[in-house]
């Protein structure tokens, strides 16, 4: 289980989905990523080497301040898994400038024109998907962690599951055909895990809430574990903690979450990273979990 952990951003950027306290707490302290830092060290320490990141407008700081200190312990930088797009990112472009201001985010500008044509051809006429629109949009984003190695290029929910609601699974296969071309892996992350595992391309992994207690797992519990028991697509889960609402050790006895592929924990307190790692270990030694 212990190599099947990857480091979450959302509490480094003051994101919990039960406590709005902590994003008051992150607006006071925003500039100061040492803590943030701290976690992803001790993290590297215990042998967690992937971290999943969105592209916050403030990820270049956390970032590099991260990475002076990995570089003053003599540890590796983890491998990323890059979330777009950043919704908040959007939505402030849409209100700065309105929904065609999203196109300024294109780069090299030339192609803004062909772009705008490219991308309603495809929405409105059914024509080709626009690649070229495509690949400059992931190219800028990776240039936000040029210092670091992206592994995976995710798929933020409300994107996949907007794409999920138009029913088209060939948009799905155009974006995972165009990633692959760029070395990347991909994965979508969802709150409709079943009905996008019907459309997405086999062997793609699905990032999706799961925990015992039901917390944000969408349609149902019971459906969902159905769902973990029978398929064969390489599977993520994240919130397995309900935002702290579940004791650790019952999160990680249960047997479902032993069939992920991977597995999010997010914490802003470094101690949490060593204690989760030491149980593990413990639970894995007494054959309580698995390897």
């Amino acid at each position: 289980m212990r190599s099947k952990i990857v480091l979450g951003d959302n509490p480094f950027f003051g994101i919990n989905h039960r406590s709005g306290s902590k994003a008051v707490e992150y607006l006071d302290n925003k500039s100061d990523f040492s803590q943030a830092a701290n976690v992803i060290c001790k993290a590297s320490k215990n042998g967690i080497n992937r971290l999943m990141v969105s592209t916050h407008a403030d990820l270049a700081d956390l970032l590099k301040i991260t990475g002076h200190e990995l570089s003053k312990q003599s540890l590796k930088k983890p491998k990323l898994s890059l979330v777009v797009p950043y919704a908040h990112k959007l939505n402030s472009v849409v209100a700065d400038k309105g929904v065609l201001g999203l196109f300024s985010l294109i780069k090299p500008t030339k192609l803004f024109a062909s772009g705008f044509l490219d991308f309603f051809g495809f929405v409105l006429k059914g024509r080709k998907f626009p690649n070229n629109i495509f690949a400059e949009f992931i190219s800028s984003e990776l240039d936000l962690v040029n210092e670091y190695e992206v592994e995976y290029v995710c798929f933020q929910n409300v994107v996949t599951d907007m794409i999920l609601g138009l029913d088209k699974s060939d948009i799905f296969t155009h974006i995972v055909d165009s990633l692959n071309k760029t070395g990347k892996k991909p994965l979508f992350i969802t709150m409709n895990p079943i009905e996008l595992d019907k459309l997405l391309p086999e062997g793609v992994p699905i990032c999706f809430h799961y925990n015992i207690n039901g917390f944000m797992v969408q349609p149902s519990l019971a459906e969902v574990q159905a769902f973990i028991e029978n398929t064969k697509r390489p599977i993520w889960a994240m919130g397995v903690m309900a935002s702290g609402a579940i004791e650790s050790e019952s999160v990680w006895r249960d047997p479902y979450l032993q069939k992920f592929s991977q597995v999010l924990y997010a914490t802003s307190n470094p101690q949490r990273v060593e204690i989760l790692m030491q149980d593990l270990e413990e639970m894995e030694n007494n054959g309580t979990i698995s390897k």
